[in-house]
């Protein structure tokens, strides 16, 4: 989907606030780098008018307004001097008309809790950039997959929307919910062996992520707050370290 430097901007801020919302440590605050080589970090403007300014400057439209999209990484410090550990990290891809994508890089130290907070912070973003597609998950879960050949939403959340797609093939090893324009999707046991087994079945049963879908996105919504299944999510997943 085609969006200004402003729109993106507004999701941007929304996210950083989102994160830095669930870290402990305090103060901290975002920064990005500039194109500098040896150049120190920078903060990220608060002011979003300043923002849009910055994600603006990112824009890359050698290839024509379509394809023209911004390239921004910004990253949590509480002292820039010290960055020799990983940091929350926010990755963006996003405002052309071809396609987007947006990372958010979470360290170990980054508070989830449990499943079902891990699930509130996940929605919190996936409503913020309202996707077709997004995934809650690890890298070497996700380097495992592709090594494997699977193409599905196998993840330890998933998010699928139904504007986009129809309703992927059911598995007993994930818990589906309902979530506005979409459906939520998590493994029942959280653990590198049974996500890459749930991504086997799924692409199996033909759940591949590169179904058919409208060339121009429309944008799922998601209602403020969380299902009632989040309640009792952590009695239903195995879970202690996700690999």
């Amino acid at each position: 989907r085609n969006e200004s430097a402003l729109e993106v901007a507004r999701r941007i801020s929304e996210t950083l606030s989102v994160v830095s919302g669930r870290y402990l440590s305090e103060p901290v605050r975002w920064y990005r780098y500039l194109e500098e080589m040896g150049a120190e970090p920078v903060p990220v403007p608060e002011e979003l008018e300043t923002l849009a300014e910055v994600v603006e400057a990112s824009y890359d439209h050698t290839l024509g307004e379509y394809f023209s999209r911004s390239s921004i990484s910004l990253f949590l410090f509480e002292d820039p001097g010290q960055r020799s550990s990983p940091v929350p990290a926010v990755n963006v891809a996003a405002g052309s008309g071809n396609s987007n994508l947006v990372t958010v890089d979470l360290p170990e130290e980054l508070p989830t809790n449990s499943p079902s907070e891990a699930a509130r912070l996940f929605l919190d973003v996936v409503r913020i950039w309202q996707p077709d597609t997004a995934e809650f998950t690890t890298a070497v879960a996700r380097v495992s997959a592709m090594k494997a050949g699977q193409d599905s939403h196998a993840a330890y959340l998933s998010w699928w929307s139904a504007k986009a797609y129809g309703a992927a093939p059911a598995s007993e090893r994930e818990i589906v919910m309902q979530v506005g324009d979409g459906w939520l999707y998590a493994a029942r046991e959280w653990s590198l062996p049974a996500v890459l087994a749930l991504g086997e079945e799924l692409t199996s049963l033909g759940s591949q992520k590169a179904m058919s879908r409208p060339e121009k996105q429309d944008p799922p919504s998601l209602p403020d707050g969380y299902p009632v299944e989040l309640e009792d999510l952590d009695d239903q997943i195995t879970w202690g370290t996700a690999e």
